[in-house]
């Protein structure tokens, strides 16, 4: 059995991430694959603290037989020196694609200098390694698993559509774009449901909550705020389409459950949700708010089709990965980075000249 340590940040306070999501659920899985995954948070106000947690870190886990970056810490670990474990690097994202700040520009290249240190990477997309090919390390794509639910009757039978968003309100998620649209449909095209937590700490979040609780959208969203898995499973199973108009999105798990619950997605063509959905939906590109608007209304106001875009959906999903072989896939590729790394090590020391 392999001991792998994951460094990672703390799970936000009343949110749920995709990124989270993935850690804890291949976590959960690593004993069925002769192996254990503990994470370590590493937390601090500013990136000189994270980077002397990270420090504490690396030296704590000497013992282990890998130690996987997390790309949420991956600038802190970068400052953090070097370790005589193999590390494995796990990108979520592409590096600091959001911040195009000269702090962006610096999480950027520490990130790639962490990532440089790795025996190996692990992407969550093809997305995703696209865009880490050039920092010359192997790189496995393990995507996110989704499981397949039961067959069930639809819960919104003979009502009004249900549109369903299931993401926390930042400005990349486009839950103010999604509202927008909305307002341009008639009334019969349906209600939107928002699940994912508010943030109304945010400019954005105070935005959204504005918007939809004008005359024109407040009796047509519906906002649930973070859920339980039972809950959003039951969001699911009530809805019949799912929206999102997010953008660089690395892989999109909250679109993969959708397809799996035979739900067509609308949203817009950015990251990889234009492979994940394939031609399960209808994409637009991103900022094209009324396009939005028209590809909700086609699914909204005419169930045939939707009913046609629901069969894709299901087929798209059944080929997607489980939670378990993505679970194996992971841990194939944490040994395949201490196989590198022990090669590399043996290669050091017959390079070396002997004292004797």
């Amino acid at each position: 059995m392999i001991d792998v340590v994951l460094l990672t940040a703390p799970p936000p306070l009343g949110a749920v991430t995709g990124g989270q999501r993935y850690n804890e659920a291949i976590a959960e899985r690593a004993g069925h694959h002769d192996a254990r995954m503990r994470a370590v948070a590493i937390s601090g106000r500013t990136l000189a603290q994270r980077a002397l947690a990270a420090r504490r870190a690396l030296h704590q886990s000497n013992g282990v037989d890998a130690i996987v970056i997390d790309s949420i810490v991956a600038d802190a670990a970068a400052l953090a020196g070097r370790g005589n474990v193999p590390l494995v690097g796990l990108a979520h994202q592409i590096p600091s694609a959001r911040h195009p700040t000269v702090f962006g520009a610096l999480g950027r290249a520490l990130s790639r200098t962490a990532y440089r240190r790795c025996r190996r990477l692990i992407a969550v997309s093809e997305w995703v390694a696209a865009a880490l090919d050039s920092i010359g390390v192997p790189c496995a794509v393990v995507p996110p698993g989704v499981e397949r639910p039961p067959a069930r009757e639809a819960t919104n039978a003979g009502g009004p559509p249900i549109v369903l968003c299931v993401a926390n309100w930042l400005a990349h998620k486009g839950i103010l774009d999604l509202a927008e649209a909305m307002a341009l449909l008639p009334a019969e095209a349906g209600r939107l449901r928002l699940v994912g937590a508010p943030r109304l700490e945010t400019s954005y979040g105070r935005r959204v909550a504005a918007r939809i609780g004008r005359s024109d959208l407040r009796d047509r969203v519906t906002a649930r705020g973070t859920l339980g898995r039972d809950e959003v499973d039951d969001e699911l199973a009530r809805a019949d389409i799912f929206a999102l108009p997010s953008r660089d999105e690395a892989y999109c798990i909250a679109v993969a459950e959708a397809l799996a619950n035979g739900l067509p997605v609308v949203g817009y063509r950015s990251g990889n949700v234009t492979d994940l959905v394939g031609g399960a939906g209808i994409l637009v590109d991103p900022g094209d708010v009324s396009g939005l608007a028209e590809s909700l209304r086609l699914l909204t106001l005419d169930r045939d089709r939707r009913r046609s875009f629901a069969e894709l959906a299901r087929r798209r999903a059944a080929t997607l990965s489980t939670w378990d072989q993505s679970a194996r896939a992971f841990f194939e590729a944490i040994r395949s980075g201490m196989r590198l790394a022990s090669a590399a090590e043996q290669h050091e020391r017959d390079r070396t000249p002997s004292s004797a």
